[in-house]
């Protein structure tokens, strides 16, 4: 089995409240960190969180430092709303160094003090924030849970760039349940409220939902599909010299050439992926990378390399605690050994990736993602039809008025030409009887 890895919204994989980040660039970093020596209060913590966001990709154990002195500054002056910033931001450092407990408890940190000062899209991003990292661990029912909620404020807002990000993460729980075809419908949504909303068509947020979508279409055997969208990915990135969506991509494309049985081809491009992935220090990138080369090898029947790749890549993803993809290396391993006749082995790892897929993916989950989205989409028709009913309720009682009125005005007319014809009748017999009297009288 290939394990696929999405792009969460908006940065790498969560959703970044306030934060403009960018790849590290060491001439403005230099320049920042002098500007700090002579900054005002003020001053000190926009530039504190400067140098953390240029940090945060590439060295998030750094920005960790920029960050938690932003916090001090902030509880000394009893700023609650850099507080929950900074809450975020710690909390998005924590999860690049995938320290995702300590991650989800910084962001629960901030959702508390976004609702104290009833930040509505403070309390969005975070329960975005938290549905991501609800994602990584597996647990799809309580993701879905806090994406809904997301996405209910975010429309109350009319964000559409919000809402755009909730989707693309809804996408991913999709993507990772096997509905491709829901995740592909997710993923399209959200692009296109992106490329309708954004100033900026070379954007990161557009680039990672191509990246998805290429995913997607790989997943569908649709390659060509998904090599487009891959190298748009690329295309972006490099605009914007973000190494990290460049390596994703490059990863990508070895996929799909090993998919093609292009081996050498699929090597080179997860070679140029990995070399980038060292330089910014992407270890859960590495896992990945480390698992398509053991694809590839065993692709290419030459398993005892598979496995040293398989390996490698299982020591790192489990010291990372990545459960999914540990879970998929033990399948692959599984298989591997299959191939090589060893069964013993075989059946151990089997074992062990069938006690992982039991506790992640089971029928229940997938029901109760399924119920969450029935129940959050009903409720959301329902809504509609309330307001339509409503509308049709005050044109039919308007309709109403109206045909009484012109009931009225006929009932009118009706008694008027009643009144007239009797009157005339009358007239007419009075007129009558007058000539009979002449012609007596006469």
């Amino acid at each position: 089995m290939k394990i696929r890895i999405l792009i969460f919204a908006a940065i790498c994989f969560l959703t970044f409240y306030g934060t403009k980040i960018n790849a590290q660039n060491q001439y403005l970093t230099d320049s920042l960190t002098n500007k700090l020596k002579t900054a005002t209060e003020n001053q000190k913590l926009e530039i504190l969180n400067e140098l953390g966001n240029e940090y945060l990709m590439n060295l998030p154990v750094k920005a960790l430092e920029y960050y938690f002195e932003v916090l001090e500054i902030a509880k000394a002056n009893n700023n609650k709303k850099e507080q929950a910033a900074s809450f975020t931001k710690i909390g998005q450092a924590y999860a690049y160094s995938v320290n995702l407990e300590k991650s989800i408890n910084y962001f629960r940190k901030s959702l508390v003090l976004y609702l104290e000062l009833n930040d509505s899209s403070g309390i969005s991003n975070a329960y975005n924030n938290i549905g991501a990292i609800y994602s990584h661990f597996g647990e799809y029912k309580k993701s879905f849970q806090n994406y809904q909620k997301a996405i209910k404020i975010d429309e109350q807002l009319g964000n559409d760039i919000g809402i755009s990000k909730t989707l693309n993460n809804i996408g991913v729980n999709y993507f990772y349940c096997g509905e491709y075809k829901k995740a592909l419908e997710n993923f399209n949504k959200s692009l296109t409220l992106k490329l309708e909303n954004s100033e900026n068509k070379k954007s990161f947020n557009i680039a990672n939902t191509y990246v998805n979508i290429g995913e997607t279409y790989y997943m569908l055997k649709e390659y060509r599909k998904a090599l487009d969208f891959y190298q748009k990915s690329i295309e972006i990135g490099q605009k914007i010299n973000n190494k990290s969506i460049v390596a994703a991509s490059l990863n990508c494309i070895g996929e799909v050439y090993d998919a093609w049985g292009k081996f050498q081809k699929a090597r080179e491009y997860y070679k140029a992926s990995n070399k980038i992935k060292k330089e910014i220090g992407d270890e859960r990138g590495i896992v990945i990378t480390l698992l398509s080369i053991g694809n590839s090898y065993k692709k290419s029947l030459d398993y005892q390399t598979a496995l040293k790749y398989y390996n490698l890549s299982l020591k790192k993803a489990e010291a990372l605690k990545l459960t999914i993809i540990v879970r998929d290396i033990n399948e692959n391993i599984a298989e591997t050994y299959f191939l090589l006749g060893n069964f013993e082995l075989a059946y151990l790892f089997q074992k062990q990736f069938i006690v992982l897929k039991d506790s992640i993916f089971n029928e229940n989950i997938h029901k109760q993602i399924s119920e969450l989205q029935t129940k959050y989409e009903t409720e959301k028709i329902e809504k509609e039809l309330q307001v339509i009913n409503l509308q049709i309720e005050k044109n039919n009682s308007k309709i109403k008025t109206q045909k009484i009125i012109i009931y009225s005005l006929v009932c009118f007319f009706l008694l008027i030409l009643v009144f007239a014809y009797l009157i005339r009748k009358q007239y007419q017999q009075k007129k009558k009887a007058n000539i009979l009297l002449e012609k007596q009288n006469h």
